[in-house]
Formats: C-alpha cells, structure tokens, sequence
C-alpha cells in the first residue's frame, strides 16, 4: 500500500476535498450535522472543560473549525500544504503547524485535553496508523478525550454494496469494522469508552432524494446507537489507560 503521507500532499484542489460537507442536501452534510452532535457529547462529557486541542492530520480544518471556539489553544497539524491554507483560512483563531508529528516528537507536544482525528485512519497504510496512535498517546494529556471516525464499516449496507463493487472491478477500498477499529486503538494505551455510530442508510446520489426523511431517520438511529457496528460511518472515543 502507497504512502498516504504522499497522496494526501497531491490534492491540489483543497477546497473542492470538503465542499459537499457544507452543501445542504448532501448526503456529507447531513453526516456533518451528526459528527458535530457526537463531538459536542464527547466534550461535555468530560469532568473539566478542556483547555488544549490537538486535531492530527486536520486537512481544510473541518472539524478544526468546530473546536477551536471551544477552547484556549486549538492546534491542527497536517503533511498538506495546499489543504493547510484552507485551514488557515477557516480556522484564524487556531495554530496551524505544517508537519509530521509521527516524525518529530518536539512539534505539538501537548499534553492535550482533547484530540480529534476524522478521515485519516480509515486511509493510512497500517504503519503509518500505528505510528500516528503513538503520536497522539505521546501527546494526550493522561485525562485527556481521544475521537476518532472510520468513514466505512464493512459490515454496512454501504460497505456490502461497495465490497461487492470492488471484486467486480479488483480494485479494493479499504474499510474497517468497529471490532477492528477498537483493537487498533487499545493497541495504544487507550481504553475505548464509547463507539458512535451514523450513516445507517445506504446513499448512492450525490444528493438526497428526500433530504428531511432522511435526515429524520439519520438522526434518529444516531441517538439511539444501538447497533453501531452495523452503520457506514461511527466514531471511536477512548482515553489514555
């Protein structure tokens, strides 16, 4: 498997990477909604505010953007260039740092209260997931909040249709169930509290069909969280152990 590090830095229309998830009407913006509702949960279930963030490979400062009014320092780091100028631009209130912290241990040294990190372990090869835990652990304060998303689960509707289309075409993407995704974490020294999942439903449009039932039932499954190793989407929340 190619290096993420490496096709991660070739995205050269950054601010195309993340449009749907601000485009009502989308499946991604609807997705968005609800990492939001499940980042707000996380943060104010901890017993002290957090002062400090960390969100590792931070891209166009997505889930930056959401953080840092939160809180008294906000970094986001990422490999990017042209992602991180988009990041600047969305996120002035927080520090930006251009660097692998996987391979530098000075940069971004915390402790962080809280560190976030969306859309990148489901990508990176194996070793880079390893190395990018290990990072976060050297850094995460000992009562500090680690969340994660894993954008699609094997065992998902989504997953099936795509697992189906890969054989036909041999060209696999890669996926991970929520039984992998927590064994990767407590790898780490991290203890998982709690796993979030969404994106139930199976979306083939780049739009949705009918936006409100959708949205309704998204919601609605979200909150209940009663089987969400069966959703497309969730998120892994761990502390330090």
């Amino acid at each position: 498997m190619d290096d993420y590090r490496e096709s991660h830095k070739s995205i050269d229309k950054p601010g195309e990477y993340d449009q749907k998830f601000w485009t009502p009407g989308t499946p991604e913006y609807l997705f968005w909604q609800i990492e939001q509702q499940i980042l707000e949960d996380a943060f104010d279930s901890r017993s002290s505010v957090p002062k400090m963030s960390l969100d590792f490979a931070c891209g166009t400062g997505r889930v930056l953007s959401w953080v840092a009014p939160k809180v008294e320092k906000c970094i986001g780091v990422d490999v990017s260039t042209a992602m991180l100028s988009v990041a600047r631009e969305r996120c002035p209130s927080a520090e930006i740092i251009e660097a692998d912290i996987t391979r530098n241990s000075a940069v971004a040294a915390g402790p962080f209260d809280f560190v976030t990190s969306f859309r990148f372990f489901l990508n990176a090869q194996r070793e880079l997931q390893h190395e990018a835990l290990d990072a976060i652990r050297q850094r995460i304060a000992e009562d500090g909040t680690l969340v994660v998303n894993f954008h699609l689960n094997p065992f998902s509707p989504t997953g099936v249709y795509h697992a189906i289309g890969s054989r036909l075409v041999g060209s696999p993407r890669p996926v991970a169930s929520t039984r992998k995704a927590r064994r990767l974490i407590e790898a780490h020294g991290f203890e998982v509290t709690k796993v979030r999942g969404y994106a139930y439903l199976f979306y083939r449009r780049v739009t949705l069909r009918f936006p409100g039932l959708a949205t309704r039932a998204e919601n609605a499954l979200a909150r209940w969280n009663l089987v969400p190793w069966l959703a497309s989407h969730f998120v892994v929340i761990a502390r330090p152990c």
